[in-house]
């Protein structure tokens, strides 16, 4: 999780390093999920750029990209639950 905040009246862009200020690998890639407008941000590799309204702070959860699905790791976003009986075929018909 991390948070940025501004101070100011204005908006501002927030630029944050992941090796930099998080000590996260360069190559990695994340997946950003804003926390209080709960959207996912896209994935980002390195560093990200975000706009932060005036006395504002934004939450970002940040989450590494893998190899499958995995929106568990997000607050607010659940994956589709799987059906307790597989499809085994296609019925036709009134049952």
């Amino acid at each position: 999780m991390v948070a940025m905040p501004n101070w100011r009246s204005a908006p501002v862009i927030q630029s944050l390093s992941f090796a930099e200020k998080l000590g996260l690998p360069l190559a990695a890639k994340f997946i950003a999920f804003d926390f209080w407008n709960q959207k996912l941000l896209g994935v980002f590799q390195g560093r990200m750029a975000v706009e932060v309204a005036g006395h504002d702070t934004r939450v970002l959860f940040l989450h590494p990209l893998l190899n499958r699905p995995n929106l568990s790791a997000f607050p607010g976003i659940s994956p589709a639950p799987f059906p307790s009986n597989p499809l085994t075929g296609i019925r036709r018909g009134r049952r």
